[in-house]
């Protein structure tokens, strides 16, 4: 069923009771239609009604079992204390192939990034691509969208069209990696664009395009 910008599900009658969703736990409930047009039923709970209410309230960490405050809307949300702590318990979570596979990511970018600034101490990812600085700069360059230029690098970043987190491989000789680090998978794109682009793909024909070269096992797409 459809919501209306109050929350409320359209309900079969108009008599019947309405269907909500808590703006605390999202969990759905039903509310008496006279209790709702007296501007009732916002919360599935009591309980949910009193962390609302609340400036802040107390809840453990789930990687370090502190207690830590938050703000009385995100008790239901949050799990960790600090990044530290979410990027310590994912990074115990991961496979290792994941962890492989992200120091990889995190090796060639790195040397990517500083080869275009002017390090010939980077240039060791040229290897590894297949292609060149020139051909790097040359077809970014030929994807600039107006106001990008090389001077404001950072103002704008290398996006994968297909996202690195798409693909499967552990070391840079895995089929997965080159056509990752393709000139074909990568693109300008302006910051800010990028971070709400995040691991998505936008431009299913394309993505498919330079996936075609790849067997199921090189790629799993979850976006």
């Amino acid at each position: 069923m459809s919501k209306n910008q109050t929350g409320e599900k359209s309900s079969s009658w108009s008599g019947g009771p309405v269907k909500r969703i808590c703006p605390i736990c999202t969990n759905e409930f039903q509310v008496p239609r006279a209790e709702f047009n007296r501007g009732g039923g916002k919360y599935c709970s009591k309980h949910c009604s009193a962390i609302s209410t609340r400036k802040s309230v107390k809840v453990t960490c789930s990687y370090c079992k502190m207690e830590y405050v938050v703000q009385g809307y995100k008790a239901r949300t949050t799990k960790y204390c600090s990044k530290l702590c979410q990027a310590e318990h994912r990074a115990k979570t991961r496979s290792p192939e994941e962890i492989a596979m992200k120091k990889v990511n995190g090796r060639m970018g790195s040397l990517m990034w500083y080869s275009i600034k002017g390090n010939k101490n980077g240039s060791k990812w040229e290897a590894l691509a297949g292609y060149s600085l020139t051909d790097l700069k040359w077809h970014l360059e030929s994807l600039f969208k107006e106001g990008m230029s090389w001077n404001n690098m950072g103002l704008w970043h290398i996006d994968h069209i297909v996202p690195r987190s798409a693909f499967n491989y552990s070391y840079p000789d895995d089929p997965g990696f080159k056509v990752c680090w393709s000139l074909a998978n990568l693109q300008p794109l302006w910051a800010e664009e990028n971070l709400r682009k995040s691991n998505k793909i936008v431009d299913p024909l394309r993505a498919k395009s330079i996936l075609k070269s790849l067997t199921d096992k090189d790629y799993q797409l979850n976006h």
